[in-house]
């Protein structure tokens, strides 16, 4: 039986693509990009090559895109920086009684949510987190990337933040990235992420259509096999290679094992948050009981699956649900020996 990896919203692989043109900067073209000799030329010059091919594949300006070790640090740097430029810029027109707020939807990355609550902690700002309804819809307002998401090494990320909006660095040091991300470029990092992101622009003109194909096919054969699952989010307006679902009256996690066991790799939602045996504060913000929330599943996929591929993940989920409810899993854990032992 084939082993599917369904986890690619976790982690994507490194392209063939984003390898090769890392090399010359790691082995040749190395040197800093802030140096001005014409090593160090060469190398601000992929940078800023790099940054330029962000910027118009997202429709923003080169000077928006800020260089960061991934999306996380993204994050950071856009609540926490740009809430305490506020917080300067309000005592400075008021005095020091000010209480800024920070307003941030109730799905949002872990990242963002404890950098919001950081900020209540330690500088006293108001948290608002704004409602969501059961599709989770909400406008966007800033981006963050993490590039190991479409096919980049992990450790590399940008944030694209406007050049208008106050925002007050986290690190200080040698001023690079607009003074905002202190720290010698990386520079093979930068052209890695720049290339994945055409690349994976590029892939998803090509089979964009393929995978939404795919992804209809996963659910209808999801919901066939397992009448009690139920989708999450809206039908229509998802990623094309995203299928998610509960599974009420089950252990996400203990579904998740013994799916992993019969081949097929999965996850139960961020891999920033799991290990952590609470409900998904995504599900739970949509409205969603959390024992209900507690059986999430999620496939996600970078490549079309073939009616074979589907046709053994609804068989697996089948045999899975089956085995998972006839031993009353979420009642007595102990009775699926080896999801309890992969649990422990």
């Amino acid at each position: 039986m084939e082993h599917l990896y369904l986890d690619a919203a976790s982690t994507e692989p490194v392209g063939g693509n984003v390898i090769s043109v890392m090399m010359p900067f790691l082995t040749e073209a190395y040197a800093n990009p802030m140096s001005v000799h014409s090593a160090g030329k060469t190398a601000a010059r992929a940078l800023e090559a790099a940054r330029g091919s962000i910027a118009a594949d997202l429709g923003a300006r080169p000077d928006d895109v800020i260089f960061t070790s991934g999306g996380t640090e993204a994050d950071n740097l856009a609540i926490k920086g740009i809430a305490m430029a506020r917080i300067r810029l309000l005592r400075e027109a008021y005095g020091e009684q000010v209480r800024p707020r920070v307003i941030v939807s109730s799905i949002e990355h872990p990242a963002v949510l404890e950098s919001a609550r950081w900020m209540e902690r330690w500088f006293g700002c108001e948290v608002v987190e704004i409602p969501v309804d059961h599709q989770a819809h909400i406008d966007l307002d800033a981006l963050s990337l993490s590039g190991h998401k479409f096919g980049t090494p992990k450790g590399l990320g940008a944030l694209l933040l406007r050049s208008r909006v106050p925002v007050e660095p986290l690190m200080s040091g040698g001023g690079q990235e607009r003074s905002l991300r202190s720290g010698t470029q990386n520079v093979a990092g930068a052209v890695a992420l720049a290339v994945a992101l055409r690349d994976s622009n590029t892939r998803m003109h090509e089979i964009g259509r393929a995978l939404v194909a795919s992804r209809d096919r996963l659910i209808d054969a999801v919901l066939r096999v397992e009448p009690r699952a139920q989708l999450t989010g809206d039908l229509q307006r998802r990623l094309p290679g995203h299928a998610s679902f509960v599974f009420p009256g089950l252990s996400g996690e203990a579904l998740l094992v013994d799916l992993d066991a019969r081949g097929i790799a999965c996850s139960s939602g961020s891999a920033c948050a799991v290990g952590r045996h609470e409900a998904p504060g995504t599900l739970l913000a949509m409205g969603y009981d959390p024992a209900v929330a507690k059986s999430a599943i999620r496939m996600t996929f970078r490549e079309p699956l073939t009616p074979e591929q589907i046709n053994q993940i609804a068989s697996v989920v089948e045999e899975s649900c089956n085995s998972l409810h006839g031993a009353s899993t979420v009642s007595d854990p102990s009775i699926n020996v080896q999801a309890q032992q992969a649990l422990a």
